[in-house]
């Protein structure tokens, strides 16, 4: 093992990962010499250390997440923040909004998504959930073209033909970024092939895509907007939406300093009506991993409710639990601190892992082996399936009382703490 790893197995994990990781995490090493990505790794294991995470949870499958995320900090996407979008990813943020007071006593209002993505599915489907009201979807990376190839496969294109994002499609959301230049070669090369194409249909689409078609769209937004719901392409200061009701802001602002933040908070609280939500922070896929901060309105500024997290992050099987672009990340380093109390109260966290690791292994996606690591099952699954699986198992643990005994704990070690109304553990500054 060479220092470097070895560093970060004593340092972070006290010399306790297992050879399988290890071996695994030894592929860092190469992108780590660039200072930036050295810094990201380090800063989440950091945060795993502060938030008590177990060594012998670190998965194989973890260090391979690990792996994804330091292309994305090596400029993968070349400064543009990736409009990654997943059915269902904001359904718990969804179930907060519809089930909190201040939105019941407004049957009509407007909602406002910053950083909608593209597809904008879950825009879409917060405007199909609350159809009386008006729901805008905003990103400054809206497409100019959508190319789809007959896998499903798509990547996204300004109206210079600048390739702006790739993602897989039909359960490979993240297999195309193992080779980011090969995509972008790829797709580049459709895009011209269909051009004509597109030329020569005199509309805004070739030919829907199918077994051996390809597809270019042109103005793909369009194609998603309904009565309620519409599209902008434009930045957070830079959209003129005044009187806005709730405005929702995820997978945004965690790509960016502090000094942003604060300054994306103070546009929010200027174009929010009096008493409006701002609900800021970032989620995985199916609402999984999940953490924010919600903020009201009062006068001409932004007050915190409440800061929540879903139980999911006790101990966590991806990295964006721990995840953080800049070390003034407050969120994460937040939800560390809050998950280390948890985990320091032996009872509960003996309880809760027997607990975790049963339903795990009832799934068919983890179980320990014979050194006490804990390790993946073979599976057929698709990436988006198993994440599903572990979003049903946060629900039951929920549905068996985890999340109030997890509140609970905090309260004992002094927190103002409750089960919100996403099912989420929430504190109060």
């Amino acid at each position: 093992m060479n220092n470097l790893l070895e560093t970060w197995n004593e340092t972070y994990f006290d010399g306790r990962l297992s050879p399988a990781v290890l071996e695994h995490l030894a592929n860092l090493e190469r992108p780590a010499q660039r200072p930036e990505v050295r810094a990201f790794l380090e800063r989440a294991f950091r945060h795993m250390q502060q938030a008590r995470f177990p060594p012998a949870d670190f998965t194989v499958e973890l260090a391979g997440q690990f792996g994804h995320i330091a292309a994305m900090v090596q400029d993968a996407w070349q400064g543009v923040i990736p409009p990654f979008t997943l059915d269902g990813r904001h359904r718990k943020i969804d179930d907060y909004v519809e089930r909190h007071a201040w939105f019941q006593a407004n049957p009509a209002g407007t909602l406002l998504d910053v950083g909608c993505g593209f597809p904008p599915v879950t825009t879409v489907e917060t405007a199909a959930r609350f159809p009386g009201w008006q729901v805008i979807g905003a990103d400054p990376a809206l497409p100019h073209y959508l190319v789809r190839d007959e896998h499903g496969d798509y990547a996204l294109f300004d109206q210079a033909g600048s390739l702006q994002y790739f993602q897989g499609g039909n359960g490979r959301a993240l297999a195309v970024w193992q080779d980011p230049e090969s995509a972008r070669a790829y797709f580049s090369s459709l895009l011209h092939r269909l051009l004509p194409e597109l030329a020569a249909a005199g509309s805004e689409t070739t030919a829907p895509a199918g077994k051996g078609r390809a597809q270019l769209v042109q103005n793909p937004a369009r194609q998603y907007e309904r009565p309620n719901l519409s599209l902008r392409n434009g930045r957070i200061g830079a959209l003129d939406v005044p009187d806005v009701h709730i405005i929702r802001c995820f997978n945004v602002l965690f790509y960016f300093d502090r000094h942003f933040r604060r300054r994306a908070l103070a546009w929010f609280a200027g174009v929010l009506c009096e008493g409006g939500l701002a609900i800021c922070g970032v989620n995985g896929f199916h609402s999984t991993r999940c953490r924010y901060t919600v903020h009201r309105r009062a006068g001409k500024r932004l007050v915190e409710e409440e800061f929540a997290f879903s139980l999911d992050n006790v101990r966590p099987l991806g990295v964006i639990s721990w995840s953080a672009f800049h070390d003034d990340d407050q969120e994460t380093d937040r939800l560390a601190t809050l998950v280390g109390a948890i985990r320091a109260d032996a009872a509960f966290r003996r309880d809760f892992d027997a607990r975790l690791d049963a339903l795990l292994a009832r799934h068919g996606l983890f179980t320990r082996n014979g050194e006490g690591y804990l390790v993946e099952l073979p599976s057929e699954m698709a990436l988006e399936q198993r994440e599903k699986r572990q979003f049903e198992i946060g629900e039951q643990l929920d549905g068996e009382g985890y999340v109030e005994a997890a509140a609970a704990v905090l309260q004992r070690a002094g927190y103002e703490a409750w089960r919100n109304h996403a099912g989420h553990v929430a504190v109060r500054s």
